[in-house]
């Protein structure tokens, strides 16, 4: 009897050992969660902020192209009068020298649209990228939290179970 008795407070020993082990479990599991749900939050707002990036990028493209249109019409008007041009048309002489400021200054303009286009494209393009990685970041950080919440939920099963044996052996 007193063997038994003896063997039994080991028994309740080694499952009351279970039970805190499993309760440091969950709590460190449960940690983990608040971290990844805080890193997810994190990835939320960094991605609003690239697409609002994004959003304003495209409007200042959008705005470029329109002044693009706009010198293109300037420059249309103005024509590519050569001066052998201006000779044949009977146009005056002095004309062409009037617009020649005004051309000399539509091409740079041109010049310059087309190069600030260039690199907005190749902005957007990285901030396109930059937002594809912080998606998938997130996605990776919600598939692990999934893991680490299945992980808690087999910890508590596993701690009531351990909790069971012990109630059924004190009342057994």
């Amino acid at each position: 009897l007193e063997g038994d008795i003896k063997q039994e407070g080991q028994t309740q020993q080694t499952i009351s050992g279970e039970i805190n082990k499993l309760t440091g479990e969950i709590n460190k599991t449960s940690a983990e969660i608040s971290k990844k749900n805080t890193l997810i939050t994190n990835i939320k707002g960094e991605i609003r902020t690239k697409e609002n990036t994004l959003q304003d990028l495209n409007d200042k493209l959008r705005r470029e192209k329109e002044s693009l249109e706009k010198i293109l019409r300037k420059r249309y008007e103005l024509g590519d009068a050569t001066l052998f041009e201006v000779i044949l048309s009977n146009r005056r002489f002095s004309d062409f020298y009037e617009d020649a400021p005004a051309f000399s200054y539509v091409q740079s303009s041109l010049s310059d649209s087309f190069e600030y286009i260039g690199n907005l494209k190749s902005e957007i393009f990285g901030e396109k990228t930059s937002l594809e990685k912080k998606r998938e970041a997130e996605n990776n950080a919600k598939y692990s939290l999934g893991l680490a919440k299945n992980k808690i939920e087999s910890q508590k099963k596993d701690k009531n179970t351990a909790l069971s044996v012990s109630q059924s052996k004190e009342a057994g």
